[in-house]
Protein backbone atom coordinates (compact mmCIF):
# COMPACT_ATOMS: atom_id res chain seq x y z
CA UNK A 1 0.00 0.00 0.00
CA UNK A 2 0.85 3.53 -0.56
CA UNK A 3 2.25 5.61 3.04
CA UNK A 4 0.42 8.58 4.26
CA UNK A 5 1.73 11.13 1.66
CA UNK A 6 1.74 9.56 -1.35
CA UNK A 7 -2.35 8.58 -0.65
CA UNK A 8 -2.90 12.00 0.51
CA UNK A 9 -0.87 13.42 -2.28
CA UNK A 10 -2.72 11.27 -5.37
CA UNK A 11 -6.84 11.38 -3.56
CA UNK A 12 -6.61 15.15 -3.84
CA UNK A 13 -3.72 16.25 -5.82
CA UNK A 14 -5.70 19.48 -7.15
CA UNK A 15 -5.91 20.93 -3.13
CA UNK A 16 -2.34 20.38 -2.83
CA UNK A 17 -1.51 21.96 -6.02
CA UNK A 18 -3.81 24.97 -5.25
CA UNK A 19 -2.99 25.71 -2.13
CA UNK A 20 0.96 25.68 -3.52
CA UNK A 21 0.00 28.07 -6.10
CA UNK A 22 -1.36 30.38 -4.06
CA UNK A 23 1.37 30.96 -1.77
CA UNK A 24 3.77 31.03 -4.64
CA UNK A 25 1.09 34.07 -5.69
CA UNK A 26 1.56 35.78 -2.44
CA UNK A 27 3.76 38.77 -2.58
CA UNK A 28 7.09 38.06 -1.26
CA UNK A 29 8.54 40.40 1.37
CA UNK A 30 11.97 41.91 0.85
CA UNK A 31 14.28 40.31 2.47
CA UNK A 32 18.05 39.82 2.78
CA UNK A 33 19.74 37.13 0.65
CA UNK A 34 19.60 33.32 2.00
CA UNK A 35 23.14 32.76 2.94
CA UNK A 36 24.21 36.25 3.90
CA UNK A 37 25.58 36.82 7.30
CA UNK A 38 23.98 39.41 9.83
CA UNK A 39 26.29 40.20 13.45
CA UNK A 40 25.53 42.86 15.68
CA UNK A 41 28.46 45.20 16.72
CA UNK A 42 30.04 48.25 17.58
CA UNK A 43 32.19 50.09 14.39
CA UNK A 44 35.08 51.96 14.22
CA UNK A 45 32.87 54.88 13.41
CA UNK A 46 31.75 54.36 17.09
CA UNK A 47 28.11 53.72 16.38
CA UNK A 48 26.88 50.17 17.26
CA UNK A 49 23.88 47.91 15.31
CA UNK A 50 23.75 45.76 12.83
CA UNK A 51 26.42 44.88 10.03
CA UNK A 52 25.67 42.71 7.18
CA UNK A 53 28.55 40.48 6.14
CA UNK A 54 29.45 39.17 3.14
CA UNK A 55 30.41 35.35 2.90
CA UNK A 56 32.56 35.01 0.27
CA UNK A 57 34.87 37.67 0.87
CA UNK A 58 34.35 38.89 4.69
CA UNK A 59 33.05 42.62 2.95
CA UNK A 60 31.00 44.69 5.72
CA UNK A 61 28.21 47.03 5.51
CA UNK A 62 26.29 48.44 7.71
CA UNK A 63 22.72 47.37 7.91
CA UNK A 64 20.94 49.43 10.48
CA UNK A 65 22.60 51.58 13.37
CA UNK A 66 21.68 55.10 14.66
CA UNK A 67 22.41 57.11 11.50
CA UNK A 68 20.92 54.03 8.91
CA UNK A 69 16.81 53.08 9.53
CA UNK A 70 14.59 55.44 11.35
CA UNK A 71 12.80 54.32 14.65
CA UNK A 72 14.83 54.91 18.13
CA UNK A 73 18.27 54.39 18.25
CA UNK A 74 20.03 51.00 19.75
CA UNK A 75 21.69 51.20 23.10
CA UNK A 76 24.00 47.58 23.20
CA UNK A 77 22.10 45.15 20.56
CA UNK A 78 23.48 41.51 21.70
CA UNK A 79 21.26 38.96 19.95
CA UNK A 80 19.68 39.11 16.13
CA UNK A 81 17.71 36.18 14.61
CA UNK A 82 15.60 36.16 11.06
CA UNK A 83 12.28 35.68 11.27
CA UNK A 84 10.16 33.46 9.49
CA UNK A 85 9.43 36.49 6.82
CA UNK A 86 13.15 37.66 7.04
CA UNK A 87 12.82 40.66 9.02
CA UNK A 88 15.43 40.56 12.36
CA UNK A 89 14.65 40.30 15.80
CA UNK A 90 17.65 42.11 17.71
CA UNK A 91 17.88 41.90 21.89
CA UNK A 92 19.01 45.27 23.62
CA UNK A 93 20.68 45.30 26.62
CA UNK A 94 20.13 49.10 27.36
CA UNK A 95 22.38 51.13 29.91
CA UNK A 96 21.69 50.37 33.56
CA UNK A 97 19.12 52.92 35.06
CA UNK A 98 20.51 55.93 37.13
CA UNK A 99 20.59 59.57 36.88
CA UNK A 100 21.57 61.28 33.90
CA UNK A 101 25.27 61.33 33.44
CA UNK A 102 27.36 64.46 33.50
CA UNK A 103 31.17 64.70 32.34
CA UNK A 104 33.02 65.26 35.91
CA UNK A 105 36.27 67.59 34.45
CA UNK A 106 33.61 69.22 31.54
CA UNK A 107 36.15 67.91 28.43
CA UNK A 108 35.63 64.59 28.27
CA UNK A 109 32.48 63.15 27.09
CA UNK A 110 30.05 62.17 29.89
CA UNK A 111 29.09 58.23 28.98
CA UNK A 112 25.66 57.39 27.28
CA UNK A 113 22.27 58.23 29.15
CA UNK A 114 20.50 55.33 30.34
CA UNK A 115 18.39 53.59 28.44
CA UNK A 116 15.89 50.58 28.94
CA UNK A 117 16.69 46.76 27.39
CA UNK A 118 14.08 46.50 24.55
CA UNK A 119 13.48 44.41 21.57
CA UNK A 120 13.99 45.04 18.35
CA UNK A 121 12.04 44.46 14.93
CA UNK A 122 14.49 45.55 11.94
CA UNK A 123 13.44 45.68 8.16
CA UNK A 124 16.14 44.69 6.37
CA UNK A 125 15.51 46.66 3.59
CA UNK A 126 15.62 49.94 5.38
CA UNK A 127 17.44 49.31 8.52
CA UNK A 128 14.16 50.89 10.31
CA UNK A 129 13.76 49.95 13.40
CA UNK A 130 10.77 49.14 15.63
CA UNK A 131 10.19 48.51 19.53
CA UNK A 132 8.69 45.06 20.11
CA UNK A 133 8.55 45.41 24.17
CA UNK A 134 10.74 47.40 26.39
CA UNK A 135 11.29 47.63 29.85
CA UNK A 136 10.45 50.48 31.75
CA UNK A 137 12.65 52.77 33.61
CA UNK A 138 11.29 55.70 36.26
CA UNK A 139 14.20 56.78 37.46
CA UNK A 140 15.43 58.54 34.20
CA UNK A 141 15.43 62.33 32.78
CA UNK A 142 12.92 61.78 30.76
CA UNK A 143 11.28 58.59 32.48
CA UNK A 144 10.71 55.83 29.72
CA UNK A 145 8.13 53.76 29.91
CA UNK A 146 7.36 49.98 29.53
CA UNK A 147 5.75 48.44 26.09
CA UNK A 148 3.93 46.23 27.08
CA UNK A 149 2.98 44.19 29.77
CA UNK A 150 3.77 41.43 32.92
CA UNK A 151 7.42 40.76 33.92
CA UNK A 152 10.05 43.28 33.45
CA UNK A 153 13.62 42.42 31.43
CA UNK A 154 16.89 43.93 31.80
CA UNK A 155 19.21 41.27 30.70
CA UNK A 156 17.72 40.20 26.94
CA UNK A 157 20.39 37.87 25.37
CA UNK A 158 18.52 35.95 22.56
CA UNK A 159 15.24 36.43 20.90
CA UNK A 160 13.77 33.70 18.44
CA UNK A 161 10.30 33.75 16.59
CA UNK A 162 8.47 30.57 17.46
CA UNK A 163 4.69 30.27 15.41
CA UNK A 164 3.04 33.29 16.39
CA UNK A 165 4.85 34.47 19.61
CA UNK A 166 8.71 35.34 20.51
CA UNK A 167 10.62 33.41 22.87
CA UNK A 168 13.07 34.81 24.53
CA UNK A 169 16.17 34.06 26.76
CA UNK A 170 17.21 37.06 29.64
CA UNK A 171 19.90 37.20 32.21
CA UNK A 172 18.52 40.01 34.38
CA UNK A 173 19.96 39.67 37.86
CA UNK A 174 17.37 41.97 39.82
CA UNK A 175 14.44 40.85 37.87
CA UNK A 176 15.82 37.11 37.58
CA UNK A 177 16.43 35.26 34.68
CA UNK A 178 14.02 33.20 32.54
CA UNK A 179 12.90 32.03 29.07
CA UNK A 180 9.85 34.06 28.47
CA UNK A 181 7.32 34.35 25.51
CA UNK A 182 6.62 38.02 23.95
CA UNK A 183 3.44 38.73 22.13
CA UNK A 184 4.82 40.24 18.80
CA UNK A 185 1.25 42.58 18.78
CA UNK A 186 1.61 43.76 21.96
CA UNK A 187 4.84 43.17 23.47
CA UNK A 188 3.11 41.50 26.73
CA UNK A 189 5.67 39.31 28.78
CA UNK A 190 4.90 36.40 30.60
CA UNK A 191 7.68 33.64 32.58
CA UNK A 192 7.58 30.31 30.53
CA UNK A 193 10.34 29.06 33.06
CA UNK A 194 12.71 30.40 35.80
CA UNK A 195 15.83 29.90 37.77
CA UNK A 196 18.29 29.89 34.92
CA UNK A 197 20.94 31.99 33.50
CA UNK A 198 20.54 31.29 30.00
CA UNK A 199 21.97 32.50 27.07
CA UNK A 200 21.44 31.00 23.27
CA UNK A 201 18.74 29.02 22.42
CA UNK A 202 17.00 26.86 19.76
CA UNK A 203 13.58 26.07 19.55
CA UNK A 204 11.88 22.04 18.00
CA UNK A 205 8.27 21.39 18.22
CA UNK A 206 7.46 21.72 22.36
CA UNK A 207 11.28 21.82 23.19
CA UNK A 208 13.49 24.54 23.74
CA UNK A 209 17.18 24.10 24.22
CA UNK A 210 18.70 26.27 26.19
CA UNK A 211 22.60 27.14 27.14
CA UNK A 212 22.77 27.80 30.55
CA UNK A 213 26.21 29.51 32.23
CA UNK A 214 25.95 27.21 35.34
CA UNK A 215 24.18 23.76 34.09
CA UNK A 216 25.44 23.62 30.67
CA UNK A 217 22.83 22.24 28.13
CA UNK A 218 19.13 22.36 29.38
CA UNK A 219 15.83 21.06 27.84
CA UNK A 220 12.64 23.10 28.94
CA UNK A 221 9.13 21.84 28.17
CA UNK A 222 7.58 25.18 26.34
CA UNK A 223 4.15 23.40 28.09
CA UNK A 224 4.84 23.06 31.42
CA UNK A 225 8.26 25.24 31.98
CA UNK A 226 10.18 22.08 33.45
CA UNK A 227 13.61 21.82 32.71
CA UNK A 228 16.01 18.94 32.29
CA UNK A 229 19.65 19.06 32.19
CA UNK A 230 20.59 17.25 28.68
CA UNK A 231 24.72 17.64 29.01
CA UNK A 232 26.35 19.12 31.67
CA UNK A 233 28.09 17.76 35.01
CA UNK A 234 25.57 15.17 35.38
CA UNK A 235 23.95 14.44 32.04
CA UNK A 236 25.57 13.14 28.91
CA UNK A 237 28.77 11.67 28.45
CA UNK A 238 32.07 12.69 26.87
CA UNK A 239 34.58 15.52 27.63
CA UNK A 240 33.89 17.13 31.25
CA UNK A 241 31.20 20.41 30.60
CA UNK A 242 29.75 22.66 32.59
CA UNK A 243 29.00 25.44 31.15
CA UNK A 244 27.44 26.91 27.80
CA UNK A 245 27.07 30.42 26.15
CA UNK A 246 25.27 29.51 22.75
CA UNK A 247 24.22 27.14 20.85
CA UNK A 248 23.47 26.18 17.31
CA UNK A 249 21.95 23.44 15.21
CA UNK A 250 22.72 21.01 11.92
CA UNK A 251 22.35 17.82 10.24
CA UNK A 252 19.99 16.92 13.92
CA UNK A 253 22.53 17.74 16.31
CA UNK A 254 23.22 20.78 18.43
CA UNK A 255 26.67 22.74 18.20
CA UNK A 256 27.06 24.43 21.51
CA UNK A 257 29.82 27.13 22.77
CA UNK A 258 31.35 26.06 26.08
CA UNK A 259 33.13 24.03 28.48
CA UNK A 260 34.75 23.02 31.78
CA UNK A 261 35.14 26.24 34.25
CA UNK A 262 38.41 24.20 35.62
CA UNK A 263 40.10 24.14 31.97
CA UNK A 264 40.53 27.03 30.11
CA UNK A 265 41.76 24.54 27.12
CA UNK A 266 38.52 22.81 26.79
CA UNK A 267 36.36 25.93 25.98
CA UNK A 268 35.83 25.70 22.45
CA UNK A 269 32.72 24.39 20.32
CA UNK A 270 30.91 20.59 21.22
CA UNK A 271 28.52 19.09 19.12
CA UNK A 272 25.38 17.49 21.77
CA UNK A 273 22.87 14.38 20.62
CA UNK A 274 19.56 16.52 21.79
CA UNK A 275 18.17 13.12 22.81
CA UNK A 276 21.29 11.33 25.28
CA UNK A 277 23.42 14.72 25.47
CA UNK A 278 26.61 12.58 24.68
CA UNK A 279 29.07 15.43 23.50
CA UNK A 280 31.69 15.24 21.47
CA UNK A 281 34.72 18.34 20.90
CA UNK A 282 34.47 19.74 17.73
CA UNK A 283 36.88 23.04 17.69
CA UNK A 284 39.05 24.04 21.07
CA UNK A 285 42.05 25.01 21.65
CA UNK A 286 43.16 21.43 21.73
CA UNK A 287 41.06 20.43 18.21
CA UNK A 288 41.71 22.00 15.48
CA UNK A 289 44.20 24.85 14.37
CA UNK A 290 43.95 28.53 13.47
CA UNK A 291 43.07 31.29 15.93
CA UNK A 292 40.92 31.16 19.18
CA UNK A 293 40.65 32.91 22.17
CA UNK A 294 40.34 29.94 24.88
CA UNK A 295 38.39 31.99 27.38
CA UNK A 296 36.31 34.17 25.43
CA UNK A 297 32.54 33.49 24.85
CA UNK A 298 31.80 32.21 21.16
CA UNK A 299 28.39 32.82 19.87
CA UNK A 300 27.59 30.75 17.50
CA UNK A 301 25.86 30.18 13.65
CA UNK A 302 25.25 27.68 10.51
CA UNK A 303 26.32 27.90 7.04
CA UNK A 304 24.95 25.95 4.42
CA UNK A 305 26.96 22.90 4.14
CA UNK A 306 27.60 23.09 7.88
CA UNK A 307 30.48 25.49 7.98
CA UNK A 308 30.08 27.68 11.77
CA UNK A 309 30.47 30.74 11.82
CA UNK A 310 32.13 32.13 15.85
CA UNK A 311 32.07 35.32 16.95
CA UNK A 312 34.08 36.30 19.77
CA UNK A 313 34.86 38.85 22.50
CA UNK A 314 38.59 39.41 21.27
CA UNK A 315 37.78 41.91 19.42
CA UNK A 316 41.22 41.24 17.52
CA UNK A 317 39.94 37.86 16.37
CA UNK A 318 36.63 38.73 14.43
CA UNK A 319 34.22 36.25 13.20
CA UNK A 320 35.91 33.02 12.63
CA UNK A 321 34.91 30.35 10.34
CA UNK A 322 34.77 26.66 12.07
CA UNK A 323 35.61 23.28 9.83
CA UNK A 324 32.89 21.46 11.65
CA UNK A 325 35.02 18.18 10.46
CA UNK A 326 38.36 19.22 11.47
CA UNK A 327 38.14 22.01 13.83
CA UNK A 328 39.97 24.33 11.87
CA UNK A 329 39.40 28.05 12.54
CA UNK A 330 40.17 30.76 9.90
CA UNK A 331 39.04 34.58 10.32
CA UNK A 332 35.92 35.23 7.38
CA UNK A 333 36.20 39.31 8.64
CA UNK A 334 38.04 41.57 10.80
CA UNK A 335 39.44 44.68 10.36
CA UNK A 336 42.95 42.81 7.68
CA UNK A 337 40.05 40.27 6.15
CA UNK A 338 37.29 42.24 3.80
CA UNK A 339 36.53 45.79 3.33
CA UNK A 340 34.33 47.77 5.48
CA UNK A 341 33.52 49.23 8.75
CA UNK A 342 35.63 47.02 10.75
CA UNK A 343 34.56 46.21 14.39
CA UNK A 344 35.89 47.43 17.47
CA UNK A 345 33.53 44.59 19.40
CA UNK A 346 31.60 41.98 17.96
CA UNK A 347 28.31 39.88 19.45
CA UNK A 348 25.71 37.28 18.27
CA UNK A 349 26.02 36.22 14.40
CA UNK A 350 23.27 35.17 12.61
CA UNK A 351 23.16 33.46 9.04
CA UNK A 352 19.73 34.53 6.67
CA UNK A 353 18.26 31.07 6.05
CA UNK A 354 16.55 29.23 2.97
CA UNK A 355 13.46 27.77 3.72
CA UNK A 356 12.80 24.65 2.91
CA UNK A 357 16.32 23.68 2.17
CA UNK A 358 15.51 20.59 4.45
CA UNK A 359 19.50 18.76 3.83
CA UNK A 360 21.21 22.29 4.39
CA UNK A 361 23.36 22.06 1.33
CA UNK A 362 21.90 25.41 0.34
CA UNK A 363 19.65 24.40 -2.90
CA UNK A 364 15.70 23.36 -2.67
CA UNK A 365 15.78 20.48 -5.27
CA UNK A 366 14.97 17.15 -5.40
CA UNK A 367 17.31 16.25 -2.55
CA UNK A 368 14.95 17.62 0.09
CA UNK A 369 11.27 16.17 -0.87
CA UNK A 370 13.78 12.97 -0.71
CA UNK A 371 14.60 14.25 3.23
CA UNK A 372 10.74 15.21 3.75
CA UNK A 373 9.87 11.94 2.49
CA UNK A 374 12.34 9.48 4.53
CA UNK A 375 10.73 10.95 7.72
CA UNK A 376 7.46 11.27 6.70
CA UNK A 377 5.10 11.24 10.21
CA UNK A 378 8.38 11.12 12.45
CA UNK A 379 7.93 13.37 14.96
CA UNK A 380 11.31 14.54 17.39
CA UNK A 381 14.20 17.18 17.45
CA UNK A 382 15.58 18.70 14.51
CA UNK A 383 14.69 16.34 11.90
CA UNK A 384 16.42 16.76 8.35
CA UNK A 385 12.76 16.84 7.03
CA UNK A 386 11.46 18.93 9.59
CA UNK A 387 11.73 22.45 7.60
CA UNK A 388 9.87 24.36 9.66
CA UNK A 389 10.84 23.28 12.94
CA UNK A 390 7.64 22.41 14.75
CA UNK A 391 9.38 18.90 15.32
CA UNK A 392 7.29 17.00 12.60
CA UNK A 393 7.19 16.08 9.55
CA UNK A 394 4.23 16.37 7.37
CA UNK A 395 2.81 18.55 4.60
CA UNK A 396 3.64 21.83 6.45
CA UNK A 397 7.19 21.00 5.05
CA UNK A 398 6.54 19.79 1.50
CA UNK A 399 4.51 23.58 1.21
CA UNK A 400 8.00 25.02 2.39
CA UNK A 401 9.92 23.09 0.11
CA UNK A 402 7.44 23.02 -2.80
CA UNK A 403 7.23 27.34 -2.22
CA UNK A 404 10.98 27.87 -2.34
CA UNK A 405 11.49 24.94 -5.36
CA UNK A 406 14.48 25.55 -7.39
CA UNK A 407 15.63 28.27 -4.97
CA UNK A 408 19.27 28.13 -3.96
CA UNK A 409 21.93 30.57 -2.00
CA UNK A 410 24.76 31.51 -4.62
CA UNK A 411 26.82 32.32 -1.96
CA UNK A 412 27.17 28.58 -0.51
CA UNK A 413 30.04 27.00 0.38
CA UNK A 414 31.40 31.17 0.20
CA UNK A 415 33.81 30.17 -3.08
CA UNK A 416 30.10 30.69 -5.24
CA UNK A 417 29.45 31.87 -8.21
CA UNK A 418 28.83 35.45 -7.58
CA UNK A 419 25.86 37.49 -6.75
CA UNK A 420 24.52 40.74 -5.31
CA UNK A 421 23.14 40.82 -2.05
CA UNK A 422 22.00 43.80 0.17
CA UNK A 423 25.25 45.61 0.65
CA UNK A 424 27.43 43.68 -1.48
CA UNK A 425 26.30 40.22 -0.03
CA UNK A 426 27.39 37.64 -2.28
CA UNK A 427 24.00 35.72 -1.53
CA UNK A 428 20.87 35.97 -3.85
CA UNK A 429 17.80 34.15 -4.84
CA UNK A 430 17.66 32.42 -8.42
CA UNK A 431 14.09 31.13 -9.39
CA UNK A 432 13.06 29.21 -12.08
CA UNK A 433 10.21 30.92 -14.38
CA UNK A 434 7.62 28.33 -14.24
CA UNK A 435 7.03 27.40 -10.54
CA UNK A 436 4.23 25.80 -10.80
CA UNK A 437 5.43 23.36 -13.29
CA UNK A 438 8.49 22.38 -11.76
CA UNK A 439 6.35 21.98 -8.47
CA UNK A 440 4.00 19.72 -10.13
CA UNK A 441 6.37 17.33 -11.79
CA UNK A 442 8.14 17.67 -8.01
CA UNK A 443 5.12 15.76 -6.63
CA UNK A 444 4.88 13.48 -9.58
CA UNK A 445 8.18 12.73 -8.90
CA UNK A 446 7.86 12.61 -4.76
CA UNK A 447 4.44 10.46 -5.14
CA UNK A 448 6.31 7.84 -7.72
CA UNK A 449 9.12 7.68 -5.35
CA UNK A 450 7.06 6.90 -2.45
CA UNK A 451 5.30 4.40 -4.51
CA UNK A 452 8.01 2.75 -5.42
CA UNK A 453 9.04 2.94 -1.59
CA UNK A 454 5.83 0.86 -0.69
CA UNK A 455 6.03 -1.77 -3.32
Amino acid sequence: MLNALARQILRRPGVYFLALLIALAAPARAALPAGDIVVTANISTGDTGLVLIDPATGNRSILSDNAHGTGMPFSQPLGVSVTANGDLLVTDMGFPSGPMPVSVDGLTPPPPPPTPARVYLVDPSTGNRTVLSQDSMTDTIPPYAAIGSGTMFNGPVIARQVGNQILMTDSSVGAGSSLMTIDPSTGNRAVISGRLLPGGLQVSGSTAFVADEFEGLLSVDLATGNRTIISGKSAGSGPAFNTAADVATYGGQLLVSGGNTTDFSTFGIYRIDPTTGNRTMVSTSTVGTGPIDPGGTLLLAVEPGGTILASTLNSSLGLLAVDPTTGNRTILSDATHGAGPTFTSLNDVAVVPLPGDANGDGMVNGLDINAVAAQWNHTGYFLMGDTNGDGMVNGLDINAVALHWQQHDIGVGRGGIGGGGLGGGAGGISAVPEPSTSIMAAFGGLALLLWRRAH
